[in-house]
């Protein structure tokens, strides 16, 4: 078990409201499934994500452990065999279907994300659970428990100031610097659809896949795919993949 693992487990079992203050890669995932599953035995229990891609990804790990159903913009589907125990969705969809629901345990994955899109279902449940990278805002009441993992890997960050004009270049040519002395996957974020695209034009020459808000779902799950599997080095996003995505 992992220590955000070990630190909720016996919190969120119990039945007490949780945050958990975590970074990425610290195991989260199951720190807040297996109590959902655990506590909602007897009910339904629902698990809110920013993002579709995100919600596929702890989909395709609830389905493996109990009958759920995925509830997207972009795809429906039911990995199940009789009643339905978990729904893992984005808040637009979720309110869509579910807005009556009164689940056992609400799990807010990337909690401060999805809090931003008027969450469903905060007043109807009996227990919520929150996970994020970063501090969660919540006014849930004296039980509410927060708990921070500190991050175990140095992050070494550098800023580049430069004029508007010149960022293109200069991003090419670290983007050729980090290439050549280590052949790693690059993740490259944009403010928006527009600037992905114009950045995707620029980097012709690279083996590269882009993500945003206005492609395909189909499109966007095959150029993840392909980032993750190795046939694309450069993977050029808006925030959507900013945060949860597991990319070996």
């Amino acid at each position: 078990a992992t220590p955000i693992q070990l630190l909720t487990w016996p919190e969120s079992l119990y039945g007490k409201d949780v945050v958990g203050i975590v970074p990425t890669n610290s195991g989260k995932t199951l720190a807040f499934l297996l109590p959902a599953i655990g506590n909602s035995q007897n009910g339904i229990g629902v698990i809110l994500s920013p993002t579709r891609e995100l919600a596929l990804q702890t989909f395709k790990i609830s389905s493996r452990l109990v009958d759920s159903t995925l509830c997207t913009g972009g795809r429906q589907e039911d990995h199940r065999e009789g009643r339905v125990r978990m729904i893992v969705g984005t808040p637009g969809r979720v309110r869509e279907h579910y807005l009556d629901l009164k689940p056992r345990v609400l799990v807010l994955d990337e909690a401060d994300k999805v809090l931003q899109q008027d969450p469903p279902l905060l007043d109807s449940k009996d227990q919520i659970l929150l996970f994020s990278a970063t501090r969660v805002e919540y006014s849930g009441g004296p039980a509410v428990v927060e708990l921070s993992v500190a991050a175990r890997c140095a992050v070494v960050q550098n800023v580049h100031v430069c004029a508007r004009h010149k960022r293109l270049r200069l991003l090419t040519r670290y983007l050729e610097k980090i290439e050549k002395t280590r052949h790693l996957k690059i993740l490259v974020f944009c403010k928006n659809a527009k600037t992905v695209l114009e950045l995707f034009a620029h980097l012709k020459t690279w083996k590269r896949r882009c993500v945003h808000g206005k492609m395909p779902q189909a499109k966007r799950d095959a150029n993840l795919f392909d980032f993750r599997a190795g046939k694309a080095n450069v993977l050029i996003a808006t925030d959507l993949a900013a945060r949860g995505l597991h990319v070996p």
